[in-house]
């Protein structure tokens, strides 16, 4: 066995006691575990040969070793085999004077093999590999892995797995099997006539797998589909003989939205006639259901892929709600109480006006609705800004428009609490704010001038009037392009005509505006090359057509 000397050596420098750790420590021996006394001297001397353990063996390491032990005791040292390893061989490198050397050792030969010291033992794990499996699988009562026996058959194995389901497909079933070189064939057998002996029973063999397949395997899944005003639309599994009630339970129910007249049925279409122009490719049935879902005995029965779509109720309206803030005497939410209230009839129902309020000002803001033709709008102009890299102020346009939370739609509030019911006497819609700002007797001046600030409102002056007031246009002032913002979000700008000039007219709490100059871009070397290269093109053909003019 494996050993490791100890020597106690007392004061007197007499020797006492070998000692052998393994037994100690490894097999919990304790007729060693000898008293210490005072100026004792262990020694644990250097080891003399030793031999390596790994794989699969219960406590792997490096263990030492004295003439004698062979390649049983070691394996026990290390506990000895795990559950999963190859036990009829062991792999030892052996170190020779000049290389090394492999020597493969039975299991016969543990007991008389004896290890040379730095020798590596290494115990593999057994192969995944049976010597007796064949495995059944589908719609069998029990199926799985099962022992093949000698002579064993289809049929018996078949009675083993406790015979077939209900469901099972008779017609034709399968064998996977192995040939002789591992590759796998299939074996197709009637289920039917191997079980009443009218077809010959069918030997098995190693690693055999058969397959016997369910009649809904076979099939697709037949499912039923519901849209609309029930609380949980979706995909459901088509069951025979399933009502437009049964569906409409299963879905949770109609909404408090919902209607149950006109539910519409889309039907598949299995015989259309592929030649007609007017070809139908679903059938649409309209049926009504009351919406207590009480039992009948006429129900409408559905079929396998079946739409059903449940229809809102075109009388039904939950409640829409608009804000009105600002200078009126009962600012806050207010429901709409019909489908046309108009801007004017809030305002009656607000109270008013107050003495502060400013109504030319008055803005509308409304939420963003991105509708799909605004989004086709959005992608094609992306796709010319692509192909034009030098102009996307149209796509940024667009792009910044459709990421914008709410829209303010300028409103004349005067001209229509004036005269209610006017063109511009909007219709309200849910989420709209509705903001009557105060008088304000202050004109803003912004962008490229030279001083922007705010300037006291003076009845009767022009934009132009302001802009001076500003120090006039900055270097970098796009003037053909300045406009008028209002208090209500009207834009008004500079018209031109010839050489004349309109400026707008402006009222408190106007914002001027005056835009910059978009920055030229220079030619870069490539394209200054071009030009060049057109422009000398364009000589030669010049020149040489005045010589062929002077023949």
């Amino acid at each position: 066995m494996a050993v490791t000397v100890i020597l106690i050596l007392y004061v007197t420098t007499k020797f006492f006691k070998t000692i052998d750790l393994y037994k100690f420590l490894v097999n919990g021996y304790t007729e060693d575990n000898v008293r210490l006394m005072d100026q004792d001297i262990i020694h644990i001397p250097f080891y003399k040969t030793r031999v390596t353990v790994g794989g699969e063996v219960k406590r792997p390491g490096i263990f030492e070793t004295i003439p004698g032990d062979n390649l049983q005791q070691i394996l026990d040292e290390a506990g000895g085999f795990t559950d999963s390893a190859y036990r009829s061989a062991v792999k030892i490198t052996e170190i020779t004077d000049k290389e090394k050397q492999v020597a493969d050792v039975d299991g016969k030969d543990f007991a008389s093999y004896m290890p040379k010291g730095s020798d590596s033992i290494y115990v593999g794990k057994v192969s995944d590999r049976y010597t007796n499996r064949i495995t059944i699988e589908g719609a069998v009562m029990r199926p799985g892995t099962f022992e093949l026996t000698p002579g064993l058959t289809l049929k018996q194995l078949i009675q083993k797995a406790d015979g077939l389901k209900e469901d099972a497909f008779l017609n034709r079933g399968i064998i996977t099997r192995l040939k002789e070189d591992l590759s796998p064939e299939v074996l197709a057998f009637d289920v039917t006539g191997i079980l009443n002996n009218s077809q010959p029973d069918i030997p098995l063999k190693r690693e055999d797998k058969i397959t016997i397949s369910s009649i809904f395997d076979l099939k697709n899944k037949m499912t039923l589909v519901i849209q609309g005003e029930v609380r949980f639309p979706g995909t459901y599994e088509y069951k025979d003989s399933t009502s437009i009630k049964d569906i409409i339970f299963q879905a949770g129910g109609f909404t408090e939205a919902a209607t149950g007249k006109r539910i519409e049925i889309a039907r598949r279409v299995s015989n259309a006639d592929v030649n007609s122009n007017s070809t139908e490719i679903a059938q649409i049935v309209q049926v009504d259901a009351a919406k207590d879902l009480e039992y009948t005995a006429n129900n409408f029965y559905l079929q396998p892929y079946d739409v059903v779509i449940v229809r809102n109720n075109p009388g039904y309206f939950t409640q829409k709600t608009i804000t009105v803030d600002g200078e009126v005497m009962y600012p806050g939410p207010y429901v709409i109480n019909s489908i046309d209230e108009k801007l004017s009839s809030i305002i009656n129902r607000t109270g008013g006006f107050k003495n502060t309020a400013d109504p030319s000002g008055a803005s509308l803001k409304r939420l963003n609705k991105i509708d799909i033709q605004t989004e086709i709008k959005t992608e094609k102009v992306g796709k010319l800004a692509v192909i034009n890299k030098r102009d996307t102020t149209v796509s940024d346009s667009l792009t910044k428009e459709a990421g914008k939370p709410y829209d303010v739609i300028g409103i004349n509030l005067e001209e229509v609490m004036a005269h209610p019911g006017i063109t511009n006497d909007l219709i309200l819609e849910d989420g709209d704010i509705l903001f009557i700002p105060k008088k304000n007797q202050a004109v803003k001046v912004r962008g490229e001038v030279l001083f922007p600030t705010q300037f006291a409102f003076q009845q009767g002056q022009s934009m132009k009037y302001y802009i001076d007031k500003a120090g006039g246009f900055a270097g970098t002032a796009q003037r053909r392009r300045s406009f008028v913002l209002g208090a209500n979000g009207n834009a008004r700008r500079v018209k031109h005509f010839l050489f004349f000039k309109s400026y707008p007219e402006i009222y408190g709490g106007d914002e001027i505006f005056v835009p910059k100059k978009p920055e030229r871009k220079g030619l870069d070397t490539g394209e200054t090359i071009g030009i060049s290269s057109a422009v000398v093109g364009l000589a030669s053909v010049i020149i040489a057509l005045l010589n062929n003019l002077k023949l």
